[in-house]
């Protein structure tokens, strides 16, 4: 029963591994094509100095005043989840959890600018160490989708225990591959959920405003 399992799975499991692979391959080419003077600009000029503001320890109210002003400035060179946690740190007034989030987030822009304009690179476990939660949690997904495949092609083609064996290890990574995919369902619910609550309060706070 596990063996015709797995035989049916074989076939979703290629078709989920290669858009994985197609979608960081796409995002990888994207990245890639855009232009290295914005990209100098947004490091230069925003990145840099907003990472060289938050190392130091100074109060956190006059940190985010300085870094108002480069986000102000070069806004249109920033990326857009700088400039969604920058504005969920001003709704939260200056919460200490807020702002180690930016934090997190112009040390992840930093270094991955960084490494894109040809500066010294990191290793392959502090490149990891760096990449958001989602890339994270995709990469992982996309690592075992692959080793899942790939067990699954040698059940396919082994005989008696040997073939047993792969099946139950096969089956114990798509158990993980599920409960991580559940994992990340719910999280992407909790985050859609959290934007829209304070996109909706930043809203009436403009409104009473008014």
């Amino acid at each position: 029963m596990l063996m015709e399992m797995l035989e049916k799975l074989d076939s979703l499991i290629a078709v989920l591994a290669t858009g994985l692979i197609t979608f960081f391959i796409t995002k990888y080419k994207y990245y890639k094509n855009i232009p290295l003077d914005k990209l100098e600009i947004a490091y230069n000029r925003i990145y840099y100095p907003i990472y060289c503001i938050t190392k130091s320890n100074i109060d956190i109210q006059k940190n985010i005043e300085k870094c108002k002003v480069y986000l102000t400035k070069y806004r249109k060179y920033a990326d857009k989840t700088t400039l969604r946690v920058f504005e969920t740190l001003e709704d939260t007034k200056f919460n200490n959890r807020a702002y180690e989030k930016f934090k997190k987030n112009i040390d992840e822009m930093n270094t991955k600018i960084r490494r894109r304009l040809g500066y010294l690179d990191s290793n392959i476990i502090t490149t990891y160490k760096y990449l958001s939660l989602f890339e994270k949690n995709m990469l992982r997904i996309a690592l075992e989708l692959i080793v899942i495949y790939v067990l699954t092609f040698i059940v396919r083609y082994a005989n008696g225990k040997c073939a047993k064996i792969f099946a139950y290890i096969d089956f114990f990574f798509v158990l993980v591959l599920a409960i991580e995919g559940i994992c990340m369902i719910v999280m992407g619910f909790v985050i859609g959920f959290k934007e829209v609550f304070l996109s909706t309060k930043i809203k009436k706070k403009d409104i009473s405003k008014e």
